[in-house]
């Protein structure tokens, strides 16, 4: 059986954060061995999926860094951080 990244933050709410990181890592390895590396076209679909869902997320990223960094302009954060 699979265990998804929602099953596991689900069963792990309760627990450590050390305990929910072994978890994490645990299940990330089990990925890994069943599929072993990706290839070329799934590293692309992925980083593909990946920048979108940054880019859906960009304004929730932006106050969480300018929150986490003293609350500096938008626009200084993303010149420094260069996440976008």
């Amino acid at each position: 059986m699979t265990t998804t990244m929602s099953e596991l933050n689900r069963k792990a709410a309760s627990r450590s954060d050390r305990e929910r990181f072994v978890n994490i890592l645990a299940v990330q390895r089990a990925a890994y061995l069943r599929e072993r590396a990706p290839s070329r076209t799934k590293r692309r679909h992925d980083l593909k999926k990946f920048k979108a869902a940054m880019l859906a997320r960009r304004s929730a990223i932006e106050d969480a860094i300018s929150t986490d960094f003293d609350h500096r302009s938008r626009h200084e954060k993303i010149a420094h951080e260069e996440i976008f």
